[in-house]
């Protein structure tokens, strides 16, 4: 067996060329839950080439960087759903009393020009 299964080496006794691969990739993962299972796969990864693990972590860099990106729009997306919401309620309570339509952004306001 020479995969991830077969390594059970504690990080403490990793060579240091290994450990410091180990380090790059687990600050990628900054914040993400590891298991044991998942750490001795991340080592078994730094066994590969520097560049190896350093395109893994940009990798691992830039899908955390769309994930935020896409909550961040999801957030603003609501937001805008809400507004709009707002917006079509309070035009409903308007036409409900009885009161003007509001005006469009640019519309001419009272007749003047």
């Amino acid at each position: 067996m020479n995969g991830p299964e077969a390594f059970e080496r504690p990080a403490e006794r990793l060579p240091q060329w290994q450990a410091d691969r180990l380090a790059t990739l687990l600050a990628a993962l900054d914040g993400v839950p590891v298991s044991d299972a998942e750490r001795r796969t991340l080592t078994w990864l730094c066994g590969f080439e520097a560049h190896t693990v350093e395109h893994l972590a940009a990798v691992i860099r830039r899908a955390r960087a769309r994930s935020a990106t896409l909550a961040t729009r999801a957030v603003r997306d609501e937001a805008v759903m809400a507004d709009d919401q707002l917006i079509t309620k309070l035009a409903a309570w308007r036409a409900d009393i009885g009161a003007a339509p509001i005006p469009e952004p640019g519309e001419n306001l009272g007749g003047r020009p």
